[in-house]
């Protein structure tokens, strides 16, 4: 099957990947309000993480190291199940995640033989994942992370540690600095209120159409 392009993103003709653009980026970045506003624009379908349907994250918050492995297990095939079940025809399709997110976090949370373990299961499940054809990546500082986890109230996130949210920052970049299976638009979220200012919904978009080739927002989109 052909690599999807956003710069082709209308109806996807036999052959082609229907194409997928990401949002990605840590905890409390502003992931799904940005990939609701991205969709929004271009009347593109989206996708959002389920993540209120895995029972043991709130757990993991109270005790990390006990139910790591089982958090990480239940996301990785809430995850692969999501992605792969999605149609894989149509126009553009906004995800506020990307499978790969699933390696990261797991980097961090789990250690010896559970982390080899996943590591294989990891391996074996990636390709069968539908490929992103263009991943907007979201930066921010801890204190703009622990603001916007603050507001958004979900209760088993409010003692969320400022240093597990470095460790995952420099995770992100880590992962960003070496990534090259699809073109990367890096934003400053710490700088920017797409949610409730104009301006920078308006920049972002305009970002996001440059970056990747996209049609006008609210005009056709381009022939698949």
């Amino acid at each position: 099957m052909t690599q999807p392009t956003l710069a082709t993103s209308g109806t996807t003709k036999p052959g082609r990947a229907r194409p997928i653009l990401a949002v990605e980026g840590p905890i409390g970045a502003g992931k799904t309000t940005l990939a609701r506003i991205i969709a929004a624009a271009w009347g593109a379908d989206l996708a959002m993480e389920q993540f209120e349907e895995n029972p043991f994250l709130p757990l993991f918050y109270t005790d990390p190291p006990r139910y790591a492995w089982q958090t990480q297990l239940h996301f990785l095939a809430s995850r692969f199940d999501q992605l792969t079940d999605l149609p894989q025809t149509g126009g553009l399709l906004v995800c506020d995640y990307m499978f790969d997110k699933d390696r990261i976090f797991a980097e961090l949370t789990l250690d010896g033989p559970a982390l080899r373990r996943y590591r294989k299961l990891f391996a074996a499940l990636r390709p069968a994942v539908p490929p992103v054809a263009g991943v907007v990546y979201l930066r921010a500082e801890v204190a703009t992370l622990q603001a916007r986890i603050a507001a958004r109230a979900r209760p088993y996130e409010q003692g969320m540690d400022a240093a597990y949210l470095a460790a995952l920052c420099r995770a992100y970049e880590a992962f960003f600095a070496g990534y090259a299976d699809a073109p990367v638009l890096r934003l400053d979220a710490s700088a920017l209120d797409y949610e409730h200012r104009e301006a920078d919904r308006a920049a972002v978009l305009r970002q996001v159409r440059a970056a990747f080739g996209l049609p006008a927002p609210g005009g056709p989109q381009a022939p698949g």
